[in-house]
């Protein structure tokens, strides 16, 4: 049933009840009328009888007494009006010819009178007695009214609640829906900022390696082949930036995480060739030991770039000035595995809890004046698991270790990917 004819029902039956109510009081009225004229009637004729039994009394005592027998016939004329009997009529009139002709006969009239009220009273009584069948009709019927009038207020207050309850669940569902789609905007919100923080953090890192390279570069004691080297290299770290930056605004995922066959030691060596610019202001060395010259993975490049950046530049960060950094890359069962290692103060044990959550700002503190903002490791921990890989912390005598362990690409993949 369409919502168009359920309202128009629901209209039809609302007027029913409406004129079912109307009803109901028309006929509750019309018996109160007919039992107060009842009662008006009976009171009336009642009272006629006792004034002209009265009368009729006081001609007995004096029935020479004219004024008295003007009395008997005032009365026996409004009894007259009460009746519509024929016969009543009759007996009436010749009451009143009997009083005209000798007010003496009074016996004659009170047997008269007697008998004509014995008929009123008995038609009176037979009146009473349809009257009240009418009125139980009547009543019967009210009854009947009243039990349909309530069944009418039962269905629609059914109806009713039903309307209700059915409007109350399709608020709930607009309700839920409106939330449901709040929560999903807010969680996309939440995603965006939370990519717009990450872009701005690894930016850090591509900035400061320019900023480093800036200054080796104002050194009048930098050669012209180191100028032209840093140049190039400042192009590369700027085109990394322009790649990130891009992959923010695009709105092509499966673009921005492509996968492809990348080698890490390659990645790896160029991360600590961008880095080295802002180590050397601290006057910290780098220290290489790859123990092979490839190792191919599934990846991508990009990521991984920001994943090793992340590392590199927490370690110039926190180590002190002079410092050695080691910089490891091996090959370790199936898996390549990369580890950086400082001179730092290390982690705590606190630190270790909550290193890789988002936004945890850890007990040490930057040696060289720089920020921290708590993103880098988490980052780099989504990073890893997003390449099948994972991420840890582990022992280290000199400062803080981090371990980067990803799934090396087989030989025969290579030669079967394109």
């Amino acid at each position: 049933m369409s919502p168009k004819t359920k309202t128009k029902i629901q209209k039809i039956f609302k007027w029913t009840v409406v004129c079912a109510i109307i009803f109901k009081f028309s006929t509750d009225y019309i018996a109160y009328k007919k039992i107060h004229s009842s009662v008006i009637d009976a009171f009336d004729v009642t009272l006629q009888i006792q004034k002209l039994e009265q009368a009729v009394e006081q001609l007995i005592a004096h029935p020479d007494d004219k004024k008295i027998v003007s009395n008997v016939k005032i009365e026996i004329e409004y009894v007259r009006k009460l009746t519509q009997n024929s016969s009543q009529q009759n007996s009436l009139t010749k009451i009143t010819t009997l009083l005209q002709s000798s007010p003496a006969t009074a016996k004659a009239i009170i047997s008269e009178m007697l008998a004509v009220e014995a008929q009123i009273l008995q038609e009176r009584l037979h009146g009473g007695l349809i009257q009240n069948r009418e009125l139980e009709r009547s009543f019967f019927l009210a009854l009947i009214l009243d039990g349909f009038l309530i069944v009418l207020l039962l269905v629609s207050s059914y109806f009713e609640i039903r309307r209700r309850r059915k409007i109350i669940e399709d608020l709930g569902l607009s309700l839920s829906a409106l939330s449901a789609s709040n929560m999903a905007l807010l969680e996309e919100q939440m995603k965006r900022q939370r990519a717009v923080k990450t872009t701005v953090h690894d930016l850090k890192n591509p900035l400061g390696s320019i900023r480093g390279f800036a200054e080796l570069l104002g050194d009048d004691s930098t050669s012209r082949e180191s100028i032209q080297e840093f140049s190039s290299i400042i192009r590369r770290i700027s085109q990394s930036s322009l790649e990130l930056v891009d992959s923010l605004l695009s709105t092509n995922d499966k673009a921005a995480y492509e996968l492809k066959a990348v080698n890490l030691v390659s990645i790896l060596e160029e991360i600590c060739v961008q880095n080295e610019a802002q180590a050397k202001l601290k006057s910290q060395v780098f220290i290489r030991e790859f123990s092979v010259p490839e190792a191919m993975v599934l990846g991508n490049r990009m990521k991984l770039e920001e994943l090793l950046s992340n590392i590199i530049s927490n370690a110039i960060k926190y180590s002190p000035m002079s410092a050695n950094i080691w910089v490891r890359c091996k090959i370790v069962n199936k898996n390549v595995q990369i580890e950086v290692e400082d001179q730092g103060p290390g982690f705590t044990g606190d630190d270790k809890t909550k290193a890789f959550q988002y936004a945890q700002v850890l007990s040490a503190k930057p040696t060289g004046n720089e920020s921290s903002t708590g993103y880098g490791l988490f980052m780099a921990k989504q990073i890893a698991e997003f390449h099948k890989g994972s991420i840890e912390i582990n022992e280290s005598k000199t400062g803080a270790c981090v371990s980067f362990l990803v799934p090396r690409l087989a030989v025969r993949n290579l030669e079967a990917s394109p």
